[in-house]
C-alpha cells in the first residue's frame, strides 16, 4: 500500500517565511532604537509638536513584513492540515497562539508607529497632546513577531521540499571501471 505524497513547497518558500520574520523583527528592534524622544518634543505654551522619526518607517515594514508572513505561514499551515491522518487539535491550538501574538504585535506596531509619525503644533496624535512612545514596545512587538512565527514553523518545516540529488547504483559506479 502506497503512502499518501505529502505536498512539497520548494526551499525558497521556507526561506521567504524565514526572511519575513527576520525582517520584521529586526526592523522592530532597530525601531527601538530610533524612535521619538522626549529631547525632540517641542513644546509652546500648551502646543506641543514632534518630528517624523525613523521608526515610523521601521514599524511600518515591519507591520508589513509581519502581516506577509502570517498569511504565508497560514496558507501553508491549510496545506498540512489538508493531509490525510492529520489531528486537528494542536495544529489548531497552534494557529490560535500565532494568530493572537499576530494581532498583539499589531496592535503595538501600529499604535508605536502612527506616534512616530509627524505630530504638528495643536494637532498632536490623540485630542490634540503629544504623545511619546514608552520604552520596549517595539521590542515588545518584535518578541511577539518571534512567538507568532514559532508555531508556524511546525507547518513550514513539514510541507517543504529539500531536493536531493538523484544517487547513483554502487553496480554501475563499480562495472565503468
Amino acid at each position: 500500500m502506497e503512502k499518501p505524497a505529502k505536498p512539497e513547497i520548494p526551499a525558497l518558500f521556507f526561506a521567504l517565511f524565514a526572511a519575513l520574520h527576520l525582517v520584521a523583527f529586526s526592523c522592530c528592534i532597530s525601531a527601538e532604537f530610533r524612535k521619538a524622544q522626549e529631547k525632540d518634543l517641542t513644546v509652546e505654551g500648551t502646543l506641543c509638536s514632534l518630528p517624523r522619526k525613523p521608526a515610523f518607517g521601521l514599524g511600518l515594514a515591519a507591520l508589513v513584513c509581519l502581516s506577509l508572513a502570517q498569511i504565508f505561514g497560514t496558507s501553508l499551515a491549510v496545506v498540512w492540515l489538508r493531509l490525510p491522518k492529520v489531528t486537528h487539535r494542536y495544529p489548531i491550538v497552534s494557529l490560535a497562539v500565532s494568530w493572537v501574538s499576530f494581532g498583539v504585535a499589531s496592535v503595538l506596531l501600529g499604535a508605536g508607529t502612527s506616534m512616530n509619525n509627524e505630530q504638528k503644533y495643536g494637532r498632536g496624535w490623540l485630542d490634540g497632546r503629544c504623545y511619546l512612545v514608552r520604552r520596549g514596545v517595539y521590542a515588545s512587538a518584535g518578541l511577539l513577531a518571534v512567538l507568532c512565527a514559532a508555531p508556524l514553523v511546525r507547518f513550514v518545516v513539514p510541507t517543504v521540499g529539500f531536493r536531493r540529488p538523484p544517487t547513483v547504483p554502487d553496480e554501475i559506479v563499480s562495472s565503468s571501471f
